[in-house]
């Protein structure tokens, strides 16, 4: 097989998108990487749990912490999850960039590391197909 066969081959359009797909992921993973090294942790309690108006069955909860400086916070958390994910008196991981209270996050391995690696797995997968699967012969 010739070496411009075996690059058309490599290079194809779905073999393409599996490349995109695969970066992704780790363009996610990098962006959580950086915020778990960057940003505050600590510990909020749910207050309550509220439902987006716009999006029925997507729910988020209102959670308070402490800061690094000691002070008290009240955030509505932007992150949805099902009605009976997260209830009142809860407590939950939470991140945020220092002094960005409004911008915090739950701190969840799902999203973190979960999320991407589904992106890279499934680029992987798909690019490691031979060109068989993707084109009829």
């Amino acid at each position: 097989m010739s070496k411009r066969n075996t690059m058309n081959e490599l290079f194809t359009t779905p073999k393409i998108l599996f490349i995109i797909f695969i970066g992704f992921g780790i363009c996610i993973l990098a962006t959580n990487m950086v915020r778990q090294l960057s940003w505050e942790t600590t510990t909020g309690v749910v207050l309550e749990v509220k439902e987006r108006i716009k999006n029925k069955n997507q729910f988020y909860p209102v959670v308070e912490f402490k800061t690094e400086t000691g002070e008290n916070v009240q955030v509505e958390i932007k992150q949805s999850s099902n009605r009976f994910f997260y209830r009142k008196g809860d407590n939950i991981p939470i991140i945020y960039p220092n002094k960005k209270f409004k911008k915090a996050k739950i701190n969840s391995k799902g999203w973190t590391y979960g999320f991407p690696f589904l992106f890279i797995v499934l680029g992987l997968i798909g690019f490691l197909f031979p060109s068989s699967v993707w084109h009829k012969s």
